[in-house]
Formats: C-alpha cells, structure tokens, sequence
C-alpha cells in the first residue's frame, strides 16, 4: 500500500512535501511496438548480436528498460521537441552560450563512441550502431528547425553587451541576478527589509507550501510584513509575497 507521495527535487536530493492530491502517472512508452518496429529489431537482432537480448524482446513485443536508446534506428524519423509543441508556440532560450556549449557537448560525445566503436570494428568487432547521429542536435539545428516552423525564437543571457552592437531585435533589460548570499539570513533578511522600505516589490518563491510557510513565520519574526500567496497576480510593495515555483536562480528589477 502507498501511505504517502511526497515531491522530490533531483538537484539535492531532498524530499518535499507531501502531494495533497497523489501523482497521476498513466502508463507509457516513448517507443510503441509496432509491427514495423518489431521486424527492425528482429532484423538488427541478427546484424548485431551483442545486442541480441535487447533486440530480441523488442522483436517479440516485449517492452524492455533502454529500449528507447535505440529508437533512431527502429523508427523512420525522430522529432525534437519543438516539432510537437502547439502552433503559437515561442522558444525561450536562457543562457544561449552554456546550452550551446552542453549542445556540442552531446554531439562530440556522441561521435567520439562512434569513432571509437568503428575503431574496433577494424580491429575485428562488430560494426556499430549509429543511434547518436539520429538522436542529437545542435541548438543551431534546433533554430532552423524553428525557423522552418514560423516559431519565435527568444533568448535571454545574463552577459550584457555593449550598446553600440544592439541592433533593433535586441531588448536590453535592466534586470540582473540577485546577490548570492549563501546561507547569509541575517544580510538577506536586513536587505529585505531595505527593498521595503524603498517601496519595492519583493517575492520569494520556495519549491513546497511548507517551506513557504516556514519562510513567512521566519520574516515575521524578524518584524517583516510578509504573507504565502499561491497565485501571484498583483505585488503589493508593502509586503512581501511568498509563493511556489520552480525557480533555481531569481532576480532583481530596478525598473
């Protein structure tokens, strides 16, 4: 029996609070066995004995764990994400440079197995299976895909540029990061205060309503007008608003 379900964030490994109304998860695959996918695998299943046992299941309509890995060579087409989104849609890219450079990452890995497996090959091995070529884009890839599909395609990089090389499809915003103040409470709550008293509108976002709890009882003790709001829609600016989300890194917005 489940006594309980509790969110859980991966970064830290730390469980939440305890979803009030369960988790629906339905069954699901990304890879259907169809009668097409099966004869592949039943005919890569000779090709490549090695991977025998795994293609050998998919061949009987068995869904087996890591049978999606090879969903390149068992399909026609793969689709990025993008291809599915509904018509509208716009692409919203935070930090251009590090998700470009993680991009690359993925693609030279990827070729650097394959390499290294045609290497074998020569050597007397079996001729690999080239599911990374199929499966991995670059983010530049990913734009001219957007591109062919009408879609808007926004980026945002905390790296300000000089003035003179904006160009009319550039928006420079005067948010930055917020100071990092690593576990510092008294100097995040002594500049909480200040954000008040100037007039701001201040918010803190926690990942479950017991942290947020807990975060206004704490500001309140230290003589902080705060309250847990779980729809932000107006920011009064003489109190602070707590609510839920996912937000890793926040910001500062001096406009």
């Amino acid at each position: 029996d489940v006594e309980e379900i509790r969110y859980f964030k991966i970064a830290d490994q730390r469980s939440l609070e305890v979803a009030d109304h369960g988790l629906w998860a339905p069954p699901c695959r990304e890879l259907l066995l169809t009668d097409e996918v099966r004869g592949r695998a039943a005919a890569l299943a000779e090709a490549h004995p090695e991977l025998g046992e795994l293609l050998g299941k998919i061949a009987e309509g068995i869904a087996v764990e890591g049978m999606e890995s090879l969903a390149p060579v068992l399909v026609d087409d793969m689709e990025l994400l993008i291809d599915v989104l509904p018509e509208g849609s716009m692409a919203l890219v935070c930090d251009p440079e590090r998700v470009r450079t993680r991009a690359s990452d993925l693609v030279a890995t990827s070729q650097e197995f394959l390499q290294a497996s045609w290497a074998a090959t020569a050597g007397g091995g079996e001729a690999p299976i080239d599911v990374g070529a199929a499966s991995l884009r670059s983010i530049a890839d990913v734009r001219d895909r957007a591109r062919e599909l009408g879609m808007m395609w926004w980026s945002t990089s905390p790296f300000a540029a000089d003035d003179a090389d904006l160009d009319e499809d550039t928006l420079k915003l005067s948010m930055h990061a917020p100071e990092a103040y690593r576990g510092d409470t008294a100097r995040a709550l002594a500049d909480t205060k200040g954000w008040l008293a100037d007039g701001w509108r201040t918010v803190y976002v926690t990942e479950g309503q017991g942290l947020a709890t807990r975060t206004v009882e704490v500001l309140g003790g230290e003589g902080i007008a705060a309250r847990f709001v779980p729809d932000l829609t107006e920011i009064e600016p003489s109190v602070v608003h707590v609510s839920c989300g996912a937000i890793d890194q926040g910001f500062v917005d001096p406009a």
